[in-house]
C-alpha cells in the first residue's frame, strides 16, 4: 500500500496564539515549522514553497497584505487565520 502523504505546516506569528499553536503541534508530533516578521523573509519564501498548511496567527490589520503578498508562493496550500 502506498503511503499516505503528511500534512506540513507553517506557523506564522509570534503572539500568544502562535505560541499555543506551536505547543499543539509539538504535542500532536506534527510536523512544523515557524516564521515571523523579525525573520529573514528570504526564508518564509522556501517555508511557504514546502508547506500545504498555512496558519496565520498574525493581526487582522495585517492579514490581507501579508496574504496578498505571499498566496503566490504556496497556491496550492490551505490557508488558514485565526481571528
Amino acid at each position: 500500500m502506498g503511503q499516505v502523504p503528511q500534512n506540513s505546516y507553517l506557523l506564522i506569528g509570534s503572539g500568544a496564539l502562535a505560541r499555543h499553536l506551536a505547543f499543539y503541534l509539538s504535542s500532536l508530533e506534527l510536523p512544523f515549522s515557524t516564521w515571523n516578521r523579525h525573520q529573514n523573509s528570504s526564508q518564509l519564501v522556501e517555508l511557504l514553497q514546502k508547506s500545504n498548511r498555512i496558519l496565520l496567527a498574525i493581526s487582522d490589520s495585517g492579514l490581507k497584505s501579508f496574504f496578498e503578498k505571499h498566496k503566490g508562493y504556496s497556491t496550492t496550500a490551505l490557508w488558514v487565520h485565526f481571528s
